[in-house]
Order: structure tokens, then C-alpha cells, then sequence
């Protein structure tokens, strides 16, 4: 049975940014400054789309971290100038959940 992994699109448009800092970056030529604008919205897409506590990644309204083998991990992509984020399963192919590589 596949696991399933919360939303699977949460969606959001980039000019979301902030237009004004885009439109200074663009105006400018600082390539960097909008690559990390975007990098920081994509990261925070990601957060958003979670329902879990995972780590360093905690989440007030979700405490509860759920199975491990239940985890999953985010996919930001752009596309037509929207962020969406989909979830997929861990697939731990190495050291499953409770298991150790130490002797």
C-alpha cells in the first residue's frame, strides 16, 4: 500500500517575493539578490506545506513528529512563475527506521 504524504500541492505565486524587492533586484542586475529571494520563498513553501515536526524543523500548530517510516521530503519547483511544493515518501534504502549501520 503506498504511503501517502499530506498535500500534495501547495501552491503560491512567486511574485508573492515581494514585487518591490524583485523589481529593485531585476532593476539593478543582482542576479544573486533574486536567487535568494526565490531560494527563501521556495524554503518557506516547503515549511508551509509540512504537518509534521521533524528535527530542527518544528512546527507550532503540528508538534507531533508521526513515524519515521512514514516520512517524507519536499519538492519545490517553478513553473510558469508559481512555486508549488509536492510530497513524496523517504525511501530508506540503506538504514531503515530503528536500525543501525554500527556494530
Amino acid at each position: 500500500m503506498p504511503r501517502r504524504c499530506g498535500s500534495s500541492a501547495a501552491s503560491s505565486p512567486a511574485r508573492a517575493l515581494g514585487d518591490e524587492a524583485l523589481a529593485l533586484a531585476r532593476e539593478v542586475g543582482d542576479e544573486y539578490r533574486i536567487g535568494d529571494l526565490l531560494t527563501s520563498r521556495a524554503i518557506v513553501q516547503a515549511a508551509l506545506a509540512r504537518r509534521d515536526s521533524r528535527g530542527a524543523h518544528y512546527r507550532e500548530d503540528f508538534p507531533k513528529s508521526g513515524p519515521l517510516e512514514s516520512s517524507c521530503y519536499s519538492r519545490v519547483r517553478m513553473t510558469a512563475g508559481t512555486l508549488a511544493v509536492s510530497m513524496h515518501p523517504v525511501e530508506f534504502t540503506r538504514v531503515r527506521p530503528g536500525e543501525t549501520l554500527l556494530a
